[in-house]
């Protein structure tokens, strides 16, 4: 069985034939297949293309279907290598996840982060940051949906998605949001830590750092916050089940306004 050693925390073996990585000596996950095979001197040559993702899109290939992505196979011992080589590269070169796919990348770093990896440990919040600012909308999709965004702390996370007129907005809004009953339990926690856990669910959508669907039902309000006038790219706003006794003449200064 052949081996390699990465580092003391991340290392390789071949097992019938395939390609397994290793974090602190146990099995973490299986390599499926070898997109690119990268150079130490290459890694900056790829002109416009900036990640490995990247590269995936436009070679129109993915590391979980490779089918017909290549006309000939690759032996297993050369594979191996070749995924010794990236991981190496990818260590020498701080775990810059723009060198892996986002699907190897991000969830072996959390995994080295949790092992106590201390390269990992410092970098690992900053490579989710990066990306999301960065990154393809599939890299952006991938962090969010595989919950990568969650390691960051509530304030990170808004600042991440929100441009600074939107955050602002919605630190207003959660100051006029009293507290409430939710299922029969009383949210007096802090407001915004209660819309900041409504991101990217059916109750606020963001596009483009701004906020496009706000939905607060069940709320008890009795007066229309006015901040929601401040979120200019507001398209869907629903306001269900509350006690408003009216909604502001000034609503239209929500130009963009759809449904309410």
């Amino acid at each position: 069985m052949a081996e390699f050693r990465v580092n003391e925390y991340l290392s390789l073996r071949l097992e019938d034939e395939e390609t397994v990585i290793c974090v602190s000596r146990a099995r973490f996950m299986q390599c499926a297949f070898l997109l690119l095979n990268i150079n130490v001197d290459e890694v900056s040559t790829f002109d416009e293309i900036e990640s490995i993702d990247e590269a995936a899109e436009k070679l129109d290939a993915s590391m979980e279907d490779p089918v017909d992505a290549y006309k000939f196979k690759i032996p297993p011992e050369v594979e191996f290598w070749g995924h010794c080589s990236n991981l190496q590269v990818w260590y020498e070169y701080d775990y810059d996840t723009r060198i892996l796919h986002s699907n190897i990348a991000f969830p072996l770093l959390r995994r080295l982060t949790e092992a106590g990896d201390p390269l990992a440990k410092d970098v690992f919040k900053k490579e989710i940051v990066k990306r999301y600012k960065n990154g393809t909308d599939k890299t952006r999709e991938f962090l969010i949906i595989e919950g990568f965004l969650r390691h960051l702390t509530m304030d990170e996370r808004l600042h991440l998605i929100l441009n600074n007129d939107d955050f602002t907005t919605l630190i207003e809004l959660s100051e006029e949001i009293p507290p409430f009953e939710e299922e029969g339990v009383l949210i007096d926690s802090p407001i915004i830590e209660f819309l900041s856990s409504c991101i990217d669910t059916e109750n606020i959508k963001i596009e483009n750092g701004q906020i496009t669907k706000l939905k607060l039902w069940n709320l008890k309000l009795q007066e229309f916050p006015r901040s929601i006038l401040k979120f200019k790219s507001l398209r869907i706003l629903n306001l269900r089940n509350n006690k408003l006794k009216e909604i502001p003449q000034d609503i239209d200064k929500l130009k963009n306004l759809k449904e309410l």
